[in-house]
């Protein structure tokens, strides 16, 4: 996958704290509550609203529980979460910070349908 190969070489740094704020972006743009989440992952609120306020970072098994919930890839949160390396002219750097805008483009257009 595209995005282990941008971490593997360090073109991509991501901090574990940044992908609760991006679920919480997630679940909210697709209606869904706190409380719903909480409910069908098991994970206590006060937990949840940590990492959503990103005091708190996740493990994988989590994140890719809650992805399996919300109905999108684990890999969306990474995408959304990561901070592309500074050098602009890097073509890897640029294609993740697009990739990252059509992301966010493309969830708000399939809820709005």
């Amino acid at each position: 996958m595209f995005t282990l190969r941008f971490f593997e070489r360090g073109l991509v740094k991501i901090d574990k704290l940044k992908l609760g704020p991006v679920i919480q972006e997630i679940r909210t743009t697709l209606g869904i509550s706190r409380e719903a989440l909480c409910e069908k992952s098991g994970l206590s609120a006060s937990y949840l609203s940590l990492l959503e306020n990103g005091k708190r970072g996740i493990g994988m098994d989590h994140l890719n529980q809650i992805a399996e919930i919300l109905g999108v890839p684990a890999s969306l949160f990474v995408v959304l979460a990561s901070e592309v390396s500074d050098d602009k002219n890097n073509l890897e750097g640029r294609f993740l910070g697009t990739l990252q805008e059509l992301t966010q483009q493309a969830i708000k257009f399939h809820v709005s349908r």
